[in-house]
Parts: C-alpha cells; sequence; structure tokens
C-alpha cells in the first residue's frame, strides 16, 4: 500500500535493547498540507479499504470493537484488503454471490432471511469504497460496514472473506452487470413519507413481509405527493417519461380511454384535446381546463371523478413471507393466483394473501395508490427491461435496489419463480 510505512529506527544502535521496549506501529503516510477530500479519488483502491476498516471500528457495536480491532494489524489487512480489492473490481460480485460466500463458512444460517438484507449492505461497502472520491463516501461504506458486521458477527466477516480468497468468480455464468444497493425513496420512486409507509407494513412484527415494488417514474412523483390519482389497472396507456403523467400517444389510444369506464363510477374517462384547453370523453362530454394546476398536454388520461390526470400507481412487484427465504416455507408462498375464471380471463391476477398486503399497505400510505395484484404473477423477470429497477422491502427495515440481473440472481437463489401468464393473453 503505497501510502503506509512501518516507522523504524534511523541510527545504529550498539546496546540491547530489552523485549518490550521497541513498538512498531502500522500508520498512514502524511498528505500534502492544505489537502482536500478531492484527493481521495486519487488513493490507491488498497488504502482506500484500509480508510473504511479503520473508520468502521469505532461504529461498531462496543462489545465487538475489541474483536474487530485485532483484524487491523498489517499482516491481517494485507489478506483482507486484497480480497475486498478483487472483489470491488469484478462485475460479477452480486448479493447473491456474497450470501453463497457467508453459506460456505457456516454459523449464519440461522440468520434466515436477514442475510439477505445484510449482504446488501455488504455489497454498498464494496461498491461506496470502489467509487469513493470524498471522505463522506469512505465514511458512507464504513457505515455499510458496520451494519453487515453487527448483522453477522466479526468471525464470519473474517472467514468469509479468508475463505473467499481462494474462491473464483465464474464469470462465464453471468454476462450482465449486476447492480444491488440500499434503497432511498428516489430509487424507488416514492414520495419520501409513502416510502416510509412501506417499510413499516415490511417490519410489522405480527406479519412481517418482503414486499418489492417495481419503480415508479420520478416524474410521477410531486403529483403523487398531491394526491392527483393513480393509474388503474383498466388504462393500458403508458405514464408519459418526461411529465409523469398519463398521456395517450396517438388517437387510436386516445379513442380506446375514452371509451373505458372508471371502475364503480359509471363514468368515462377523458384525453386531453388538441387545443389543450379541454379533454372530452367517449359519450362527447367536455371538461374546462383552463385552470388546470399542472402542465396540460394533448392526450393526457383525465380521471372523471377527480378531473385531475393520472399519474404513475405503485406497481406492486411481489410479496412473500420472509420465511421463504429463512428455509421454513416453500420458495413459491403466496405465488398461487386465480387467472380465470368460467373459462375467462380474470381482470387481475392476484390472491387473498395478496390483496391483504395490498390493503395493509394502501391503508398505511393513507390513499390507494397499489392499485392491483402482483407483476411477478402476470409476467416474469426476463420481460422487465434491461434497466429496469426494483426496490425490496425487508422486516428489518432495510430497502434495496436491484437491476433485472440482481432480481433474476436473488429470485434463483430462493428457487422462487414469476409467473409469464401474460403470453396466454389475447393481443
Amino acid at each position: 500500500m503505497s501510502q503506509c510505512r512501518i516507522p523504524g529506527s534511523t541510527g545504529i544502535f550498539t546496546q540491547p535493547i530489552d523485549d518490550g521496549t521497541q513498538v512498531i506501529r502500522w500508520s498512514f503516510a502524511p498528505g500534502p498540507v492544505g489537502s482536500t477530500g478531492n484527493s481521495v479519488g486519487a488513493m490507491p483502491l488498497e488504502d482506500r479499504f484500509t480508510n473504511v476498516l479503520r473508520r468502521t471500528l469505532p461504529k461498531l457495536p462496543a462489545d465487538i470493537q475489541e474483536e474487530f480491532a485485532t483484524m487491523l494489524s498489517p499482516a491481517a489487512l494485507l489478506t483482507i484488503v486484497g480480497v475486498l480489492v478483487v472483489w470491488a473490481g469484478s462485475h460479477y460480485v452480486g448479493i447473491g454471490f456474497i450470501v453463497d460466500a457467508l453459506m460456505l463458512i457456516g454459523g449464519v444460517l440461522f440468520l434466515g432471511w436477514q442475510v439477505w438484507s445484510a449482504a446488501s449492505d455488504f455489497y454498498s461497502f464494496l461498491e461506496l469504497t470502489y467509487i469513493a472520491t470524498t471522505d463522506q463516501d469512505l465514511d458512507r461504506a464504513a457505515t455499510h460496514l458496520s451494519n453487515f458486521i453487527a448483522v453477522v458477527g466479526v468471525a464470519a466477516f473474517i472467514a468469509m472473506l479468508t475463505k473467499g480468497a481462494g474462491k473464483r468468480i465464474n464469470t462465464s455464468a453471468i454476462r450482465a452487470r449486476i447492480i444491488a444497493k440500499i434503497a432511498t425513496a428516489d430509487d424507488a420512486g416514492m414520495a419520501a413519507t409513502h416510502f416510509q409507509a412501506i417499510l413499516r407494513v415490511a417490519m410489522n412484527p405480527k406479519q412481517p413481509r418482503i414486499v418489492l415494488f417495481r419503480k415508479t417514474n420520478p416524474q410521477s412523483v410531486k403529483y403523487i405527493e398531491r394526491g392527483f390519482p393513480p393509474k388503474p389497472k383498466e388504462i393500458k396507456t403508458k405514464t408519459n417519461a418526461d411529465s409523469g403523467i398519463v398521456t395517450a400517444d396517438d388517437l387510436g389510444e386516445a379513442t380506446k380511454v375514452r371509451e373505458t369506464v372508471a371502475a364503480g363510477t359509471g363514468k368515462k374517462y377523458y384525453t386531453v384535446d388538441r387545443n389543450r384547453r379541454t379533454a372530452t370523453n367517449g359519450d362527447g362530454e367536455t371538461i374546462d381546463l383552463s385552470g388546470a394546476d399542472w402542465p396540460v398536454e394533448t392526450g393526457q388520461v383525465i380521471d372523471p371523478i377527480a378531473k385531475k390526470p393520472l399519474v404513475g400507481d405503485y406497481d406492486l412487484f411481489d410479496v412473500f413471507d420472509p420465511k421463504v427465504l429463512a428455509g421454513t416455507k416453500p420458495p413459491n408462498q403466496g405465488n398461487l393466483v386465480l387467472a380465470s375464471s368460467d373459462g375467462k380471463f380474470v381482470d387481475d391476477f392476484t390472491n387473498p394473501w395478496v390483496n391483504r398486503a395490498i390493503d395493509d399497505l394502501n391503508a398505511a400510505i393513507g390513499s390507494r395508490r397499489v392499485m392491483h395484484g402482483t407483476h411477478g404473477a402476470f409476467d416474469s423477470i426476463d420481460n422487465l427491461k434491461a434497466d429496469e429497477m426494483v426496490t425490496a422491502f425487508f422486516p428489518d427495515g432495510r430497502a434495496v435496489t436491484m437491476n433485472k440481473e440482481a432480481l433474476r440472481e436473488f429470485y434463483q437463489r430462493i428457487g422462487r419463480s414469476t409467473l409469464d401468464l401474460s403470453q396466454f393473453l389475447p393481443k
């Protein structure tokens, strides 16, 4: 490590030195006077990891700090940092890889589903250290590592790395970059208060759940916070990527929307006319939009009751019992849905377990934002867009955002399936 040295004597002493009177310490070489956090980006990766490990010590629970301190010796750091550098530099180390490494050493199986949440902290520690450019980045990485060690213990952390040193990464098995990190409300495309409400549902001690949502268009969030109506299942028109408002792209699509009846109202949806001052439904009824408090654009879909445009809903991807990750419930618990009745497809592929979760989620949010059953019961992970993100909420209060490849790996590791029932629907 180029920025570290072992200080020692600078002269020659002929007199003997009693045992225990000479101290050799590991210390950082001083940097230039007036240096700023920008120097972090220029640090060798080995030094960044060493720095983060040292920052981790005071963040740990007091009862394990002494145990962790013993691994900060030069010899121990040489091995541990070496493994961390290799793992951080690989595009093939995901949460599943970390869970595998923990399982190899044994002794953490009792953690069950918590090992997955802890693994996401370890992954965030690796990634943040790898891309760090400021002291704040290093400190955040240390926080994630301390969270991880607080769950699995110091002994498991060291064993995972020392046994992992000889573990080969199967790069031929994974061709795409796996992305998984601790999530924020912005990562999920949610209002901050709704994000916290969903976490509370996942954390309910009487009914803990693992809840996954597809990312909502971030442009919709400001309208969600203002209470604009969410897109219901009967509307197939997409949310405009730029505006965050559900918008028909052409006359044919607008015509279909105008003939669609809002569930439970008997009234048809409107779309904004070309003049952008009025909106019309399939019965020829119009409403005046001259006082609209949003940027009006042609084709926007207007709710017949609220007289406001539809915006993105919270698209539930999956919900299941955390005992699935602990291995005490079948991998596909809660995955059986009713798809047809009397020879016809039903409007919503769901089941009582999912419906109870939806009711709890909407009650916690304070309004109906989760509009239908799980996406995983309707479509496969394989059919997600390559850049799509899904956020998983865990019962320990953590949320993890995963891209398509990380989500696929997660489901493969736990043996859970998604259903591709969409292929049987009429086009």
